[in-house]
């Protein structure tokens, strides 16, 4: 891009791309369909029962 597009995700050499911003819960690493913990497509560290939780529960 010749642009100061932020990311650098360009159209053109005058136009950058728009992106929305996910607003997505700590325990999501990456993209999540909604800002729960259940909502994530990646947990950050560990699932259990569709959750995505810090730790492992201790038994």
């Amino acid at each position: 891009c010749t642009l100061n597009c932020p990311e650098g995700h360009c159209w053109s050499t005058r136009e950058c791309q728009k992106m929305e911003k996910e607003e997505c819960h700590p325990q999501c690493l990456g993209h999540c369909s909604g800002p729960t913990d259940r909502d994530c497509h990646v947990c950050r560290n560990f699932k259990l029962d569709g959750q995505c939780i810090p730790e492992c529960p201790k038994h």
